[in-house]
């Protein structure tokens, strides 16, 4: 969402300084998970999440494996009910989502 955006740039603005983004879809988080998990070996890190704007595109950024959580926020997106353990997804719907 554009809202920790919006509220980074406010404060910056308020105390006249600078700001920096921290966490997904960010190489921050990424960078510090690599180093600090995996000595330096981002092949041995998978991110997980739900969102392929933060979670998703930003393991792809880092080069890091992601697995992406069918049943969060683009549930609808992909055919299942938000927070549902159904099986199996529609695999037409998902495969149009990823593509």
């Amino acid at each position: 969402s554009p809202m920790p955006g919006r509220l980074m740039a406010r404060y910056a603005e308020k105390y006249e300084g600078a700001a920096y983004p921290v966490g997904k879809p960010y190489e921050h988080i990424y960078a510090e998970a690599i180093r600090r998990g995996c000595d330096g070996a981002a092949g041995r890190v998978l991110a997980v999440g739900d969102s392929m704007a933060h979670d998703v595109a930003g393991a792809n950024r880092a080069g890091v494996d992601s697995a992406f959580v069918c049943w969060g926020i683009h549930a609808n997106d992909v055919g299942v009910e938000p927070g549902s353990a159904a099986a199996p997804l529609d695999a037409d719907r998902l495969d149009a989502f990823l593509t």
